[in-house]
């Protein structure tokens, strides 16, 4: 038996995405500065894998899908001007984003969608020396 799935969106698939990342490096007279910004938007997606689950994203799209969101991740580094020694301060999730990295509807079999949180802010201090 066949059934019709034409009217449902993709599975995991999301009609917008878009990512930016801007990053500009100065030489000074202690060492080249580098600041680094990146941006990531997706737009709600369907996590669905049968009928069910796309009755219960109907009722409801958090039931089998997420919410849109923005994830903003920073980087600032420091390189002395032999390059031996380099200090990279950074935030990935800047603003503690919570949305799901990967999720499965599977309402027909197992009667229930499951779902993982993606990693929430995190941030951290590189160091780098070479000899």
């Amino acid at each position: 038996m066949l059934n019709d799935r034409s009217d449902e969106p993709f599975q995991v698939s999301p009609q917008d995405n878009v990512s930016v990342g801007i990053q500009y490096t100065a030489e000074t007279g202690f060492g080249r500065i580098t600041p680094r910004l990146d941006v990531r938007y997706r737009s709600e997606r369907f996590f669905g894998i049968d009928n069910s689950s796309y009755d219960a994203y109907r009722r409801d799209p958090l039931e089998s899908g997420d919410d849109p969101f923005t994830v903003v991740d920073m980087r600032l580094g420091w390189e002395n001007t032999e390059g031996s020694t380099a200090v990279t301060l950074y935030v990935n999730n800047a603003f503690d984003e919570r949305y799901l990295s990967n999720s499965g509807g599977v309402g027909d079999s197992i009667g229930t969608n499951t779902g993982s949180l993606a990693p929430p802010r995190s941030y951290g201090l590189d160091v780098r020396w070479m000899y």
